[in-house]
Parts: structure tokens; C-alpha cells; sequence
């Protein structure tokens, strides 16, 4: 019998109670099964690690694919409200029907082997990388973009070796206990992606950092560009988002504009443009198709106006909290600055707090517990912010009651931000969604 959607959803997430992490050649062990090989997806995969921002360009690249005309399959993690939004097709996530299709596919090579020796069960995310795999061979788009979900050497993605490109962002401490203390020790688990041969595009920041990607690059063999501030300028901040200039390598300088206020943007969209022009010749890149699928680009939870004057981003690390910072202060305000915050207990939340508390951007901070088993307690997250704040600080049991309060005490000329975690950003949005009938008069 044909599970249901809910079904299948619910099993995977059980799957995060019992199963851990295998090898690559584990991976690959059930692709075949699945009837994928390295070449099946050959001239097609587009693989994407970092730190901060691989969400961002994974959505940038797609857009600027689709807008000269290529069918894309991209895969992305963590999803902020719905499982699919993590397996999309020209970016929109597969419906339903497709998932339990590629569930049952996936389950059917699991029942076929369980007990045999070597064969695991595979993770919440390597099921889910399997399944987005099952997808991505039924319907063979043009290009695929892959996003690591955990570093890069070991991670799922990492089981193709040719992909055309490599792409790295920002680096910076986050996912310690897994990855390593340093952000060397990090760089070298993302430059596990640079493949033999394969160019490299990377977001230049700190020069440890780069000599890891560059020492790497060498070895392999591959060609690496760099994205830095000679890449891209701001020009203008307007009422609708921010204009740049790009240094482009066929038109000279070509203006974009982004409808967003995340300066962090600019870096992102530039290393998705430059990898546009590092996969497709000059004849086969306009600058006004770019200019417009830049433009129309919206990525979720990322210094989004999810309502007027209601911004949501999805800063989960000290170096995220201060590119959400920045963006804050690029965006103009008339009254005050409410904050709802909350917060996974493996992140460095203390440094993070510290940050937004010295910032001075805001009057009053509204903290929320979540409704994840990592997330932090409420009043602990309260106890630290009244350490270091004199503004007022309130603490609530969940997301739902915080944004409410939030936009309660909001006046007019008030703007409400929301940071600290993805669970949050995906809560908040999923209390929108079941507002969306009823439509939420505080909004």
C-alpha cells in the first residue's frame, strides 16, 4: 500500500533517532542500487560548501540558470517549514506525489538489504540526499546544484567526483564538535569538495582560510577565482533593496539590483555570477537576463520582509549575527528596533548575544524557546541578555508567543527582526502560514 506524505515524512523524521552517519562509499552503494553511477549526472552537478551564504548562492545560481534558459534540480538544507523544499525543480519544491515516489524508491533498496553486512541505514539527510538523487535521474535536468549539508570531505554531496564546478562561501567557526576548532581546521573539511581538475570559485576573506582552499586547489589541480570586494561595490541603498556594480569578465561593469537589504547579498550574488560566466560562454550570457533574474531572486529567511516593516533572517553563528548586524544598519528606520531571538544549544550563543547587544541597534529583545530538543531554555537566553543589556528583555515558551508580543509592542515607525536560528526562522514562518486564513491583524 501507498504510504501517504505524512507517513513518509514522519518516518524520515524518525530517522534522526536511530541511524548514523556512513561513509561515502556507503552512498554510493545505494545510488547503484538506485541505478546511479558517477556519469549519470556527468557535465551537470554544481557543487556548493561554506560556512555562510551556500543557501543563498545555491538560489542565486539557480535563478540565474533557469533565466538563460536551462532546467535545474537543487538541493538544499535545512528546509525552514515543508521537508521538499529541499529537493526543487527550477526551484519550486517537487510536489507531494514525486516525494513519496522517490521515498518508496529509496525504502524499497533499504527492506532489500536490511541485515545484510555493510549495508546501513542511511541518515535523515543521506535519505534525503538519495531520494532528491532518485528525483534528479527521472527528470535529468540541465544542471544540478547541490548543497553540502555538513562540511564538504565527508559530506553525502561529496560522493560524485566530477562535477563541472566547485564553489566555496564564507568560512568562519560553526559546527565546531564536528569540523574542527579553527577556521583552518573548517576550511580544510570544505575544501574536501575541490575536485581533480575541476575550477574552484571561493569568497576570499581571511588569509588562513584561503591558503587552505588555494594549498588544496594546487594539489588538485584546479583553477581557483576569487570573490572579494574588487568584485563588487555597493552604489545605492534605496526604499526597494540595494544596487551594486559587478566586475563582470565578458561586459566590464554591469549594475545589478537586489530586493533585499542583506548587504551580505552582494558577496553571494557576485560568486553566483561568476560562476554564470565560468560555466557558460559570452554568447550565452546576457547582461539584462542576469539583471533581471538577480533582481527577481528571493531566498527565504534571509533578511526577509516577511510582513511590512517585519524582517526574518536566518543568522546562526557569531560571523552570520554580524552580516545580519551590517544589513540592519543599511536598513533605515524611524522608531525602534525589537528583536525576537532564539537559539540551538550548539552554537557559540553567548559570543552571539554579546554581539547583538553591543551592536546598540535595539531598544527591546523578545527571547523565544523553540520546539527543537537542541534549542537553549528561555530564561537561560534572557539570563545573558539582561547580563549585558539594560534594555528590556522578556522571554516566552515559544516562537509563536514571542512575534506576537513583538508585534504588539511595535509602534508604527517600529521594525520587528527576527535571528538566531533556522528552527526560528521556520517557525515564525509556519505561524504565518496558519495565519494566512484567518490573516493575522498584528501584521
Amino acid at each position: 500500500m501507498t504510504p501517504s506524505y505524512t507517513e513518509a515524512e514522519q518516518y524520515i523524521n524518525h530517522i534522526q533517532k536511530f541511524a548514523k552517519k556512513n561513509t561515502l562509499s556507503h552512498t554510493r552503494m545505494y545510488l547503484q542500487a538506485l541505478g546511479i553511477e558517477e556519469e549519470t549526472f556527468a557535465g551537470r552537478i554544481i557543487h556548493v560548501a561554506g560556512t555562510n551564504g551556500k543557501g543563498s548562492v545555491c538560489n542565486y545560481l539557480t535563478n540565474l540558470l533557469l533565466a538563460e534558459g536551462f532546467h535545474v534540480g537543487t538541493f538544499i538544507s535545512p528546509h525552514l517549514v515543508h521537508m521538499r523544499e529541499r529537493i526543487r525543480l527550477d526551484n519550486r519544491m517537487i510536489p507531494e506525489a514525486e516525494f513519496v515516489t522517490a521515498y518508496e524508491a529509496v525504502r524499497q533498496v533499504i527492506d532489500a538489504h536490511a541485515g545484510q553486512e555493510a549495508w546501513y541505514h542511511p541518515t535523515f539527510f543521506e535519505f534525503l540526499f538519495l531520494m532528491a538523487m532518485y528525483i534528479y535521474k527521472e527528470k535529468m535536468p540541465d544542471y544540478l546544484v547541490l548543497e553540502t549539508g555538513l562540511g564538504g570531505r565527508l559530506d553525502a554531496t561529496n560522493v560524485f567526483s566530477k562535477p563541472v564546478l566547485t564553489i566555496i562561501t564564507e568560512i568562519g567557526l560553526d559546527h565546531c564538535q564536528y569540523l574542527g576548532d579553527t577556521k583552518e581546521k573548517i576550511a580544510a573539511e570544505k575544501a574536501g569538495i575541490i575536485q581533480e581538475g575541476v575550477p574552484l570559485i571561493y569568497v576570499r576573506r581571511d588569509p588562513e582560510t584561503e591558503n587552505v582552499l588555494l594549498d588544496t586547489a594546487k594539489e588538485k589541480k584546479a583553477e581557483a577565482f576569487a570573490v572579494d570586494k574588487s568584485l563588487f561595490m555597493e552604489t545605492n541603498i534605496t526604499d526597494k533593496g540595494i544596487d551594486f556594480s559587478y566586475k563582470s569578465r565578458y561586459y566590464n561593469t554591469i549594475s545589478f539590483h537586489l530586493s533585499t537589504y542583506a548587504a551580505y547579498q552582494m558577496e553571494n550574488a557576485s560568486a553566483s555570477l561568476l560562476a554564470l560566466e565560468h560555466l557558460l560562454p559570452k554568447e550565452k550570457v546576457q547582461p539584462s537576463v542576469m539583471q533581471q533574474a538577480v533582481a527577481e531572486s528571493i531566498w527565504e529567511g534571509r533578511m526577509e520582509e516577511i510582513a511590512d516593516r517585519v524582517y526574518l533572517d536566518g543568522a546562526h553563528n557569531a560571523d552570520g549575527i554580524e552580516a545580519f548586524l551590517d544589513s540592519v544598519r543599511h536598513l533605515p528606520v524611524k522608531g525602534e528596533r525589537i528583536l525576537v531571538f532564539s537559539v540551538v544549544n550548539d552554537k557559540a550563543y553567548t559570543e552571539m548575544i554579546h554581539e547583538l547587544v553591543s551592536a546598540r541597534l535595539f531598544t527591546t529583545y523578545m527571547i523565544a524557546g523553540i520546539h527543537d530538543a537542541r534549542g537553549v531554555d528561555d530564561r537561560q537566553l534572557r539570563d545573558i541578555f539582561t547580563k549585558y543589556s539594560a534594555e528590556q528583555v522578556y522571554d516566552f515558551a515559544d516562537a509563536s508567543a514571542a512575534f506576537s508580543a513583538a508585534l504588539l509592542r511595535r509602534k508604527p515607525d517600529d521594525a520587528v527582526f527576527i535571528v538566531g536560528s533556522l528552527y526560528l526562522a521556520g517557525e515564525i514562518k509556519a505561524c504565518l502560514e496558519e495565519a494566512e486564513g484567518g490573516k493575522n491583524d498584528q501584521l
